[in-house]
């Protein structure tokens, strides 16, 4: 976790902390859509979370409204069951963790048979 989120807590623009869409492997960032069931458009605007861009930013990025980046955040909120940005990339991180770690577990099964 530290890796990901540099020294402190929120630090984000530090050398060793990835930003946004490089925070994950490309394709890990798609498997990782389909396995929360995250549309396309959904899954730029969590890309967006993690970048840290304010919703006008999000917006402008994507040529679309404030007013439709807010309700994009609240299905977000609501599918994956969180209230805020900080919990909404914590569930990511979380989601990611257990992804891998099965795949992981799932690899180490197949070379030990």
């Amino acid at each position: 976790m530290q890796a990901i989120l540099g020294k402190k807590a929120g630090v984000w623009n530090t050398p060793e902390a990835p930003l946004g869409r490089g925070v994950f492997p490309q394709g890990d960032w798609l498997v990782l859509g389909n396995t929360l069931g995250l549309s396309p458009r959904e899954l730029q605007i969590v890309q967006s979370v993690f970048e840290d861009e304010k919703q006008e930013a999000i917006a402008w990025r994507l040529g679309i409204s404030p007013s439709t980046v807010n309700t994009y955040m609240q299905r977000l909120y609501a599918k994956l069951e969180v209230r805020s940005r900080p919990q909404l990339i914590v569930r990511v991180i979380a989601a990611y963790l257990l992804l891998t770690s099965v795949s992981y577990a799932h690899m180490t099964y197949e070379h030990t048979t």
